[in-house]
C-alpha cells in the first residue's frame, strides 16, 4: 500500500479547506487587485496543504517524491500573492504594474520546471529513512536555496512595506489596526515556515499557519469591516492634498484624517480620531444625512468651539459592492475670508438699503411735514401784514399771528433738528467708548429741558457702557421729550438697570436680560399703540414730528440693542433697552 492515514494528516486536511475561507469575504474588499492576490494565495497554500498531507501519507520513496515536487506550488506561488498584496496595501502600486508584475513570476515557474526536469538541482541527495514520518530524507539542492531565498525576499520587502507604514502612521488608530492585523496574519505564515527550514520541526506547518491567517482574515474583515475604509493612494493623493479630509463611519465617528485636515484646525489627529463629526463642526448628524440625500452635498459651517472660522465642507458616501453604506469622507477648505466678505457686502447692501429708507423718510418730511409749518407760516403772516397794513393797526391781531408764527419755526426747527439726527442714527455704531450711564441720563435731562417733571436716577454711577455717548444722549433726550409731551404734569421719570429688583418695583429679580430702563408715572401706553410708536412719522400729539421715537429705535439697532415698550407698575410707560453689556466698578 503506497499510502498510510494518520491522525497528523487531519489539521493539513482541515487547512486545505480553511484557507479558502477568505473567498466569503472577497467581495468586501475594495480594490479588484486585492482580490487577485487573495485567489492566488488561498491556491497556493490549499496546493502546499494537500501536497504535504500526501507526502506525509507516502509510504514509498517515489510517491513522497511526487508530492514533495508538487507542494512547491505553495511556496513559489503563496510569495508572489502576498508581496502583490503588500505593494497594493501601502501603495507601491508601481510593483504591480504589468511590466514589473510578470517578471515576478519567472522564479516561480522555473521552480516548477526544475523538480521535473533536474530534481538534483532541488534535492542534491536523496536517502531512505524509517525515522519519523517519512520515508526519505533529503538536503537541500542549489535550487532549492535559490527559490527559498527568492521567496523569503518578497516576504521580506512585503513586511518591511508593512511595517513602514504602521510606524508612519501609528498614531491613526484606524490605520494601526488595519496593519497590525495583516502584519500578525504574515507572521503566523512565516512563523511556520522558518521552523521547518531551520530545521525546528521535521513537519512543514506552513500550510496549517495559512489555515489560521485565513481564518483571522476572514473574521477581521466580515466582524470588523478592517479593509472597508483602507485608503488607497494615500501618501500620494490624501496626504498631499490642500483640503482637509475626514473619514467616518455611518455613526459619525471620526476614523482617519489626513495632515492638511489637522494643520487647518489647529489640532493632533489624536484630537481628532475616536471623536464625532458633530464634535468638530457645528453640523448634526442629521444634516450630513441630509447633504447626501440632497442635490448639494455641500455647506459652510462653523468649526465647533472657534465660531471666527468658517470652512465650506463635502460629504460623499463610501461604498464597496457588498455594502453601500460603509463610511463617509467629509472634505474641507476654510472659507473664512470669503464668508467676511460675503458679510461685508451683505451688511453694505443693509445699510444701502436703510439710507434709501431714510432718503424716503426725508422726501416724506420735506413734502408733507415740512409743508404743514410753511403753510401755518404763510397763513399767519398774511393775517399779520393784514392786520398792520390798514389805518387802524390792530396789533393783538398781529401779536397772535406772530406767535404762531414763532411756534411754526420752532416746529420747523425741531424737525431739521430730527432729520439730521435720523441721518446718521441708524449707522452701525463701530466706535465706541466707556460711558458712564448715570451721568448721560442727567445731562439729557438738562438738554431736554421738559417742564413739570422729575428725574430719578437710580444707576450706580459707576455703571458704564459702551456706547457712542451722543447719540446715547440722544435716547434719552428723546425718551423724555416723548414723557413729557404725552403726560399732564406732574411726571416723575426713572432710570434704573434692568433686574435691580431693589431699584426697579417691576423687576422680577432674575437678571436674565441686561441694559437699563426708563419708566414714567403718567397715563401709559395703549397695547395698540405699541406696535407703531416706533415707526417714522407717528404722533399721537399735533405739534410732534413723530420722528423721535424712531430715531430711539434706530439708535438702539444701531448699537446692537434690543428696544421694548411696556406697562410699567403704577400704569406710566416703560421703555426697556436689553442685551447691553453694562460694567460696574
Amino acid at each position: 500500500m503506497a499510502y498510510e492515514l494518520t491522525p497528523v494528516l487531519i489539521p493539513f486536511a482541515l487547512a486545505a479547506v480553511c484557507v479558502f475561507l477568505p473567498w466569503y469575504v472577497i467581495d468586501e474588499l475594495s480594490d479588484e487587485r486585492y482580490r487577485i492576490s487573495l485567489v492566488v494565495s488561498m491556491i497556493a497554500l490549499a496546493a502546499w496543504a494537500l501536497a504535504e498531507l500526501l507526502r506525509i501519507s507516502a509510504t514509498t520513496i517515489p510517491a513522497e517524491l511526487l508530492w514533495h515536487n508538487l507542494r512547491f506550488v505553495g511556496p513559489a506561488f503563496s510569495a508572489v500573492g502576498y508581496f502583490v498584496f503588500a505593494a497594493v496595501y501601502t501603495d507601491h502600486t508601481a510593483w504591480v504594474r504589468r511590466q514589473r508584475l510578470w517578471p515576478l513570476f519567472v522564479v516561480p515557474v522555473l521552480t516548477i520546471g526544475v523538480v521535473w526536469t533536474a530534481p538534483d538541482l532541488v534535492r542534491a541527495t536523496v536517502a531512505a529513512t524509517d525515522d519519523g514520518l517519512f520515508v526519505m530524507e533529503f538536503t537541500p539542492g542549489v535550487w532549492y536555496i535559490l527559490h527559498a531565498s527568492y521567496s523569503y525576499v518578497l516576504v521580506a520587502v512585503g513586511t518591511w512595506w508593512i511595517v513602514s507604514r504602521f510606524l508612519e502612521f501609528q498614531s491613526n488608530l484606524f490605520v494601526r489596526k488595519q496593519t497590525a492585523g495583516v502584519l500578525l496574519s504574515a507572521a503566523i505564515v512565516m512563523g511556520a515556515n522558518l521552523a521547518y527550514n531551520l530545521d525546528i520541526t521535521t513537519l512543514d506547518w506552513t500550510p496549517v499557519g495559512g489555515a489560521l491567517w485565513a481564518i483571522i482574515f476572514t473574521i477581521a474583515v466580515s466582524e470588523y469591516r478592517l479593509f472597508d475604509l483602507s485608503p488607497l493612494a494615500r501618501e500620494v493623493v490624501v496626504e498631499n492634498m490642500e483640503s482637509g479630509m475626514l473619514v467616518a463611519t455611518p455613526d459619525g465617528e471620526i476614523v482617519d484624517v489626513n495632515h492638511a485636515a489637522a494643520t487647518m484646525l489647529d489640532v493632533t489627529d489624536d484630537d481628532l480620531i475616536g471623536h464625532q463629526v458633530d464634535d468638530v463642526f457645528v453640523i448634526s448628524r442629521a444634516r450630513i444625512e441630509e447633504l447626501l440625500a440632497g442635490e448639494s452635498s455641500s455647506e459652510t459651517v462653523r468649526v465647533d468651539g472657534n465660531g471666527d472660522r468658517w470652512h465650506a465642507i463635502t460629504v460623499s458616501p463610501i461604498s464597496v459592492p457588498s455594502d453601500d453604506d460603509i463610511g463617509r469622507v467629509i472634505t474641507f477648505d476654510d472659507v473664512t475670508d470669503r464668508v467676511e466678505r460675503k458679510q461685508q457686502l451683505e451688511a453694505q447692501k443693509a445699510s444701502l438699503e436703510r439710507q434709501n429708507e431714510r432718503l424716503d423718510e426725508f422726501a416724506g418730511v420735506v413734502s408733507h411735514d415740512l409743508r404743514n409749518p410753511l403753510s401755518t407760516i404763510d397763513g399767519w403772516a398774511e393775517v399779520a401784514a393784514d392786520a398792520i397794513s390798514g389805518e387802524a393797526a390792530d396789533l393783538d391781531d398781529a401779536e397772535t399771528a406772530l406767535a404762531h408764527i414763532q411756534r411754526a419755526h420752532d416746529r420747523m426747527d425741531q424737525m431739521v433738528d430730527d432729520l439730521l439726527m435720523l441721518a446718521r442714527a441708524g449707522q452701525t455704531v463701530e466706535d465706541t467708548e466707556p460711558v458712564e450711564l448715570a451721568a448721560v441720563a442727567r445731562e439729557a435731562w438738562e438738554h431736554a429741558a421738559v417742564d413739570g417733571c422729575e428725574l430719578d436716577v437710580r444707576v450706580p454711577d459707576d455703571t458704564t457702557v459702551a456706547a457712542d455717548r451722543n447719540r446715547l444722549l440722544r435716547i434719552f433726550e428723546n425718551l423724555y421729550r416723548n414723557a413729557g409731551d404725552h403726560n399732564e404734569p406732574p411726571v416723575t421719570i426713572q432710570v434704573g438697570l434692568l433686574g435691580d429688583a431693589e431699584a426697579d418695583a417691576d423687576s422680577d429679580g432674575s437678571g436674565e436680560r441686561t441694559g437699563f430702563y426708563l419708566v414714567d408715572d403718567g397715563d401709559g401706553i395703549s397695547a395698540e399703540q405699541r406696535e407703531e410708536i416706533f415707526d417714522h412719522g407717528y404722533t399721537t400729539d399735533s405739534d410732534g414730528t413723530g420722528i423721535g421715537l424712531s430715531i430711539v429705535r434706530d439708535i438702539v439697532t444701531a448699537h446692537g440693542w434690543d428696544i421694548e415698550v411696556t406697562t410699567g407698575r403704577g400704569g406710566g410707560a416703560r421703555f426697556e433697552i436689553s442685551g447691553v453689556d453694562l460694567v460696574t466698578a
